[in-house]
């Protein structure tokens, strides 16, 4: 007998039902070339893959804006979605800016020393 993982909400989890993570379009006054995604939840193994995949759909050479102040936990598996997502879009020409990190985001990316690499907005 072998247990599912589910999520929060029952769905299993990596599931397109995972409703452990959400990712909302907006867009800021001050750059209206670049596309801001808000996402909410946590950014584990079972959601970071449909957060990876939202990201690759948009054109490498775009300005992204990842607003990460609703993200209540990230894992490896997380960091290396984004970390991988990043390099997409230097490589391709395109910018991977974060933006409202909460204490936990923020002390995870100082502790693995991305705050040193990314390109996070003060504000």
């Amino acid at each position: 007998m072998t247990a599912e993982n589910t999520s929060a909400g029952g769905a299993p989890a990596g599931s397109p039902n995972d409703d452990r993570l959400e990712i909302d379009e907006a867009r800021p006054g001050d750059d209206p070339d670049e596309l801001v995604l808000v996402v909410h939840g946590e950014i584990d193994t079972a959601t970071s893959p449909r957060l990876q995949a939202r990201l690759e759909d948009l054109p490498a050479e775009a300005s992204v804006c990842l607003d990460l102040a609703d993200v209540s936990f990230v894992d490896s598996s997380g960091l290396s979605a984004l970390i991988a997502v990043h390099h997409r879009q230097r490589n391709g020409g395109g910018r991977l800016r974060f933006r409202a990190l909460n204490d936990v985001v923020a002390r995870l990316f100082a502790v693995t020393g991305l705050d040193r690499h990314l390109d996070i907005a003060d504000a």
